[in-house]
């Protein structure tokens, strides 16, 4: 064997060694990314991924987030962090299903959301849409959570539209084990797509919204919905103010 040698600080082959240990990350940024996987993601090699592949930053994690979406991967597994995966809006996909390990949270970048119609996850006219929770861990159940004390605030013009999770027009949909709170608007929106579409075979089953803005769940377009064994609790900031609302916005909307 050959022996070691140990070059001093300062030296050129000191710092080429000690940069492939210690690579430059962003602030709030964890060295958790697994590019070689992602690869595979894409090239349709892996049917699974955990969207720490993409990488994972305390602060604001987003363009992961919804870049591991984008992978259209069949089961993508929103994976359990130090902290909080914090956001901005997202946009979800057909044909994918949604995991949140136990006591995982994703959480509403603060000062995000500017718009009176950010929701955020959004789900336009997407089919087979799984989002779901996995079982408890010590009582510590997966989180989708906003911001709603600052909508609320003077720093954000009025709106009751920015709402934890938005279906329009979708088909197949199972949201379970999930609790969403504080949201700028309701826990689940059910809505339509612009060609008119109603949401159709959709369940929603051991969710509990809290501490919503306007209502738990509000219902403008649905078929073959299911409400089963779900708490919606401690709605309030804008009327109806309701746990559950049924209210078509035209003749055309469904119930």
């Amino acid at each position: 064997m050959r022996n070691l040698r140990i070059h001093p600080p300062g030296s050129a082959a000191f710092i080429l060694v000690a940069g492939l240990f210690h690579a430059h990350l962003a602030p709030g940024a964890q060295d958790v990314a697994q590019p070689e996987w992602v690869r595979q993601v894409v090239a349709g090699k892996r049917n699974e991924a955990r969207v720490s592949w993409w990488g994972f930053n305390a602060t604001d994690s987003t363009e992961f987030l919804q870049k591991a979406i984008n992978s259209h991967v069949k089961r993508l597994i929103i994976d359990r962090q130090p902290s909080a995966w914090i956001t901005g809006p997202l946009t979800g996909v057909g044909n994918q299903e949604l995991v949140f390990e136990a006591g995982t949270e994703l959480v509403a970048l603060k000062g995000a959301f500017r718009g009176k119609g950010d929701c955020l996850l959004s789900f336009p006219g997407c089919t087979n849409v799984i989002i779901r929770g996995q079982k408890k861990d010590g009582g510590k159940s997966a989180h989708i959570r906003m911001q709603k004390a600052d909508y609320q605030s003077g720093a954000y013009e009025k709106s009751e539209w920015r709402h934890g999770l938005s279906l329009f027009g979708c088909h197949k949909v199972l949201i379970q084990d999930l609790a969403i709170e504080s949201t700028g608007g309701d826990g689940i929106y059910l809505g339509v797509a612009p060609d008119k579409k109603p949401n159709v075979n959709v369940v929603i089953r051991r969710v509990d919204c809290h501490n919503n803005h306007r209502q738990g769940i509000s219902v403008i377009s649905a078929e073959k919905l299911l409400v089963e064994d779900c708490r919606l609790r401690n709605t309030a900031g804008t009327a109806p103010q309701a746990g559950i609302d049924f209210e078509p916005n035209d003749p055309e909307d469904s119930l």
